[in-house]
């Protein structure tokens, strides 16, 4: 790291050559994820109409957000199955590590997280607007706090003796990065008072073997900037990570990172720019456009209304604009969607050269309506394809299809899982580092990694079922289906397995119960069905009661649960009827 050469940089404002593509990817991305207002999209879409700020702020004030809950709902979904995924951190030779860690506390606005919450959740959310943000850990004084001012020293590691130092751990946006290299980065710390009324940028140099800190110094009016060393590093790697996953090389050389969600959100903008569109076809063209003949005004409250020709407007005779129409000359129509005003004459004359008709309706062709909304339907719904995000109204869609979706999220969340867990893995050995220990952590997923959804294994099923597989594949997917919708917890784990051995129909869908009575006959019972119905709360409702326990044998809790059934409900009735297919 060139001290000399940063403090040029950070003098002359220098800033990195892919800083445009960085701007474009957040700017394309905070549409969606922060609800941002779209002016590129709006500019774009209408060149020449942006340039009427009327027209332009129309589309800006009725535009809302419509493809942010979509774009939370993806984010939302490998989140969840990140913090639920079972992974194992092995901290190799750092034996005090996971104590330090747990004493970790990463602000969130309003919240704390832990270091894996704050990767997962602050980290994991914000590298889908900014994947050329970068996570920095930084040395920490243990008892003496960096203040940015010039009033107070700076922190002295030197006196830390016998002690490990303490971490601090920041997310920095691609706007605050000066120079980034596959060895270092500069970027700003905040701000620094520099005397009592003026204060600028600091910043942060940072490579495996130091952090420099460059105070700003105010002189004759002449900043300059001073370089201190902050910390001797001695670190394996450079302590900072870029948070995406996306790597893009463009032909000029440019090196940087897109969104997981880059596609959708091209989908996006297209659906808000064909929306924008549609809201102002409604507004122009589905009201009646109302027309009138000019009738000449008739004020007399205010000693007439006459054409002053120096103004060319029509004023009363103190000379002020009349009332009564607001100077046009004819009276004004008071409809808020607007009328056309048209003279006498012309093509409102009849054969006869008579005038007939004073006024009426332009009924507009609505196609243009329907065309546009339908358009904004299909960008739409491939937005929600490209974001893995199931549709509610799925049952158009092939089994096929549905295969395909769903082995598509698969793929695009295990690849935003193993980036996640990775970064986590990387910030660990960074602080192990810091702290004299060694860059031996390491971080195993599952193998059977099952990062599937329930609307996954429903979909899973139904393949299986298509295709005539094995009952005992039906219900090994159909115990992994209910552990998804109700937790993996071991007491509903125990449940489920335990509901798999004695349900008869365990496997079998509400709406296959007639198929299951024809197949086995009277050896279906009543309580049979009310079993497979409300065998999982009956199950939990005794655990949780301590009638069942995980000591109790299969036979014992087959009893149990026949026994409320028969306790509960009247089985005299018939449940289910051939007659009812």
């Amino acid at each position: 790291m060139n001290i000399l050469s940063i403090t040029k940089k950070i003098l002359s404002n220098y800033r990195p050559p892919a800083l445009t593509k960085w701007q474009e990817v957040y700017n394309i991305m905070s549409v969606h994820t922060q609800g941002a207002l779209p002016i590129q999209i709006f500019k774009d879409r209408r060149p020449l109409e942006s340039e009427n700020k009327q027209a332009f702020n129309f589309r800006s004030n009725n535009y809302r957000a419509i493809t942010k809950n979509e774009f939370d709902k993806a984010i939302a979904d490998y989140t969840t199955t990140a913090l639920n995924l079972d992974a194992v951190v092995d901290y190799g030779t750092n034996d005090d590590l996971k104590a330090y860690e747990d004493t970790l506390k990463l602000n969130n606005t309003y919240t704390s997280f832990s270091l894996k919450e704050w990767i997962i959740k602050r980290v994991g959310w914000y590298k889908q607007t900014d994947p050329n943000a970068v996570v920095v850990v930084l040395p920490k004084h243990i008892s003496e706090t960096f203040v940015p001012n010039y009033l107070f020293d700076l922190p002295d590691f030197n006196n830390i003796i016998n002690q490990k130092i303490d971490i601090d751990i920041r997310l920095i946006g691609y706007a605050d990065i000066v120079d980034i290299s596959n060895d270092y980065l500069v970027f700003k710390g905040g701000d620094y008072q520099v005397n009592d009324s003026k204060s600028y940028p600091y910043y942060f140099g940072i490579d495996k073997e130091q952090t420099i800190l460059f105070i700003p110094k105010l002189a004759d009016n002449k900043l300059s900037y001073e370089s201190h060393i902050y910390y001797n590093n001695n670190l394996t790697n450079a302590p900072f990570y870029v948070i995406g996953s996306r790597y893009v090389l463009d032909a000029d050389g440019s090196e940087y990172f897109i969104s997981d969600y880059h596609g959708a959100a091209g989908w996006g903008d297209l659906a808000i720019g064909q929306g924008s569109d549609l809201r102002i076809c409604e507004i122009r063209f589905v009201y009646p456009r109302h027309w009138r003949v000019k009738v000449p005004c008739d004020n007399v409250m205010e000693g007439g209304c006459h054409l002053d020709t120096s103004l060319n407007r029509h004023v009363t005779s103190d000379g002020h604009t009349c009332g009564r129409c607001s100077g046009t000359g004819y009276i004004m129509d008071t409809t808020p969607t607007g009328t056309l005003m048209v003279s006498k004459g012309g093509d409102f004359l009849d054969e006869q050269g008579k005038f007939t008709v004073p006024e009426g309706f332009i009924t507009p062709d609505t196609s243009i309506l329907q065309h546009s909304a339908n358009r904004e339907a299909y960008y739409f719904d491939m937005m929600l394809n490209a974001l893995c995000v199931s549709k509610q109204n799925m049952t158009n869609q092939s089994g096929e299809s549905k295969r395909y979706d769903s082995q598509q999220r698969v793929d695009l969340v295990s690849g935003i899982l193993y980036n996640l867990f990775k970064l986590y893995e990387n910030v660990l050995n960074s602080i192990a580092e810091y702290r004299g220990g060694s860059n031996d952590v390491n971080i195993s997923l599952p193998e059977d990694l099952d990062i599937k959804n329930s609307a996954d294994y429903i979909v899973e099923i139904a393949q299986a079922k298509s295709s005539g597989s094995p009952y005992v594949i039906l219900v090994e997917l159909t115990k992994r289906y209910l552990l998804k919708n109700f937790g993996a917890s071991a007491k509903n784990e125990f449940v489920i397995n335990e509901l798999a051995k004695i349900d008869k129909i365990f496997a079998y869908g509400s709406s296959e119960l007639v198929q299951a009575k024809a197949s086995l006959g009277s050896d279906l019972t009543n309580e049979d069905i009310i079993l497979h119905h409300q065998g999982f709360q009956i199950m939990i409702d005794l655990f949780n009661e301590g009638k069942i326990t995980k000591d109790s044998s299969t036979d014992e809790i087959n009893a149990i649960v026949r026994k409320v059934i028969n306790e509960t409900f009247n089985l005299s009735k018939p449940i289910i009827s051939l007659d009812d297919e």
